[in-house]
């Protein structure tokens, strides 16, 4: 638990982070989006969460793949800045992360970012 009044922190299993990763991985962003937006509406949908910034990364990649880039930018700036409240849990979440804010700061161009297969693909 944190100091004071706040509540605990509460963070997807490590099997459905896994699941996330290996739907990622493979572009498939909307059903990355559905893995975890499943897992943070049976956490309560904490908002702002770290479970909350992967569905909005997540669904942030789907709209770029559509095309849809001025969506995509919005919901990615979302959950960057939802996924820096507590990115150490995973091993290789900050990785991920600062993998995505590099692509959106080069206007998604290059490949889609991907979470390190020593932790993905297990």
């Amino acid at each position: 638990m944190q100091e004071g009044n706040q509540s605990p922190i509460i963070r997807p299993s490590e099997f459905d982070f896994r699941r996330f990763a290996r739907a990622i991985n493979a572009r498939q962003f909307y059903e990355a989006h559905e893995i975890m937006e499943e897992v943070w509406v049976a956490m309560g949908r904490p908002r702002p969460s770290f479970a909350q910034g992967l569905v909005q990364l997540a669904a942030g990649l789907e709209q770029l793949k559509r095309s849809h880039r001025q969506g995509a930018k919005k919901l990615m700036e979302r959950g960057l800045q939802n996924c820096r409240l507590d990115p150490g849990h995973y091993p290789f979440a900050q990785s991920f992360i600062h993998d995505m804010q590099d692509y959106s700061d080069m206007a998604f161009r290059g490949p889609y970012p991907q979470i390190s297969e020593a932790f993905g693909d297990q």
